[in-house]
């Protein structure tokens, strides 16, 4: 097994639910680290890029996580998280 796939591997059995969302949903640390890197602006290349990740992975979050928000497009999204992370900062 590649140190690549080894490090997937590893990060998947990591992952534990990080957030609680206003629809009940939990988001995984991946998909919260996805939704902030949206949040930032930045494109699907990038973020698989800055994840290690490929680009349909990151789509599949993304409907992971537009499922959980119960959104429908990336600016929802978006706006949820910039929402939700300035009542964690006031």
């Amino acid at each position: 097994m590649s140190p690549k796939i080894a490090r997937r591997v590893m990060e998947r059995f990591q992952e534990r639910p990080a957030s609680t969302v206003g629809s009940g949903a939990t988001l995984s640390v991946r998909e919260k680290e996805v939704l902030e890197l949206l949040a930032d602006g930045r494109m699907y290349k990038e973020i698989a890029d800055m994840l290690g990740i490929s680009i349909n992975t990151v789509r599949k979050h993304l409907q992971a996580i537009y499922g959980k928000l119960k959104v429908r497009t990336r600016h929802e999204a978006t706006q949820h998280y910039q929402r939700r992370h300035s009542k964690d900062h006031t």
